[in-house]
């Protein structure tokens, strides 16, 4: 386990990392692997990238990985602090996680950062930048990447947009969620997470309405906000500008030879862009 040192004037998150996505085929005969977040990629896995990434933040006081057993020994051996059985499903995975935090001393933080495990060039610098874009009273913080940010971040890699009236948009895979309003709106969060692939049937979710602007692009963003809002009984908030790296997750073969092709090794010791002088000093203790 790592001892790590805090700046107390920012928010410490607990963070949640699924881990449960499984691979076939092509897919799985190329990465060499059926476990999405141990798909190797420069010099480590996914997962462990993730995990150091998150450590590296100085924002990350506990994680906890949800999946299976091969995942759970990897992150058993970067000295995490929790690892849990995967459920049925995404969100599944998400409460699962977030149940173990509340079951350790002094409960989980008042909100916990979700992260998924197919990001392969999420580094601290991008993941504070969408931190400290959060607003401090949002319920739900849904990073938003512009069409224009992620082409120039990864030209030619294809990718879904949402076209709105406001602009062309995809989400981003890290989440600042509410504990209370994760485990009040698991039914929604499934919805969601199975309507996931399409837009259309995420914005009929929200009502014929929703769906309508969305086909004839009056949609906004704040209009999405609002509705989300009020189905959940939350404060939803959409954060622009977030950087495009934690939209980049690997999903079929071709992305994952996009990735392994722009690959740069990954360091840890990297200082984040938006505080110089937040640090982080970790050590591993000795086995047994």
């Amino acid at each position: 386990m790592s001892e790590t040192s805090f700046n107390i004037t920012e928010e410490i998150f607990d963070a949640i990392l699924p881990a449960g996505g499984h691979i076939s085929g092509e897919f799985a005969g190329q990465a060499g692997i059926d476990i999405k977040a141990l798909i190797p990629f420069g010099g480590q896995t996914i997962l462990e990238r993730a995990i150091d990434t998150l450590r590296a933040t100085g924002r990350v006081r506990r994680i906890v990985v949800v999946g299976a057993e091969q995942a759970l020994q990897v992150a058993k051996r970067c000295g995490i602090e929790g690892t849990v059985a995967e459920g049925a499903t995404g969100p599944e995975n998400n409460i699962i996680g977030l149940k173990w935090l509340q079951s350790q001393p002094g409960g989980a933080t008042n909100r916990v950062l979700i992260t998924t495990t197919d990001l392969p060039f999420l580094t601290p610098q991008t993941l504070n930048a969408y931190i400290d874009a959060c607003p401090a009273d949002a319920d739900v913080a849904i990073p938003l990447v512009t069409r224009a940010a992620y082409e120039k971040r990864f030209p030619g890699s294809a990718i879904e947009y949402v076209r709105l009236r406001d602009g062309e948009f995809t989400v981003g895979c890290t989440f600042v969620v509410n504990a209370a309003t994760l485990l009040a709106n698991l039914h929604h969060f499934e919805r969601a997470f199975a309507a996931r692939k399409s837009n259309l049937r995420m914005a009929r979710l929200a009502g014929a309405r929703i769906a309508w602007r969305l086909l004839t692009r009056q949609l906004t963003v704040r209009d999405i906000e609002a509705r989300a809002s009020l189905i959940a009984h939350c404060r939803g908030v959409a954060v622009f500008d977030t950087p495009a790296e934690l939209a980049y997750d690997i999903d079929v073969p071709e992305e994952y030879t996009y990735a392994v092709k722009h690959c740069q090794p990954y360091s840890s010791d990297r200082t984040p862009i938006s505080s110089p002088e937040r640090t982080v000093n970790s050590r591993q203790e000795a086995a047994g």
